[in-house]
């Protein structure tokens, strides 16, 4: 499990609609890589995970200009890991 990285928030067209999820990978990886997978970007920034059961979201993403929503991407962030209720 990612224990930090870099994340993304927004809109995912599938064939069923679109959905908001959060995408999280390596800090490595410039953000604007995933650009194009979103309809709609909401926050962008970096996480960590503190103690295998919380979420904290912060800073920027330089590359798509968009600013961390702090608890709100938390939550979509837990969603993606696997570590929040997905129904919440």
């Amino acid at each position: 499990m990612y224990t930090k990285g870099k994340y993304i928030v927004g809109e995912i067209k599938t064939e069923y609609g679109t959905s908001v999820t959060a995408l999280c990978f390596n800090e490595v990886v410039p953000h604007d890589t995933f650009r194009n997978m979103f309809t709609e970007i909401y926050g962008a920034g970096f996480f960590s995970v503190i103690d295998d059961r919380k979420v904290t979201a912060y800073d920027k993403s330089v590359s798509l200009n968009v600013k961390s929503r702090g608890e709100q991407d938390e939550l979509q962030i837990l969603r993606a890991l696997g570590m929040g209720d997905p129904y919440a």
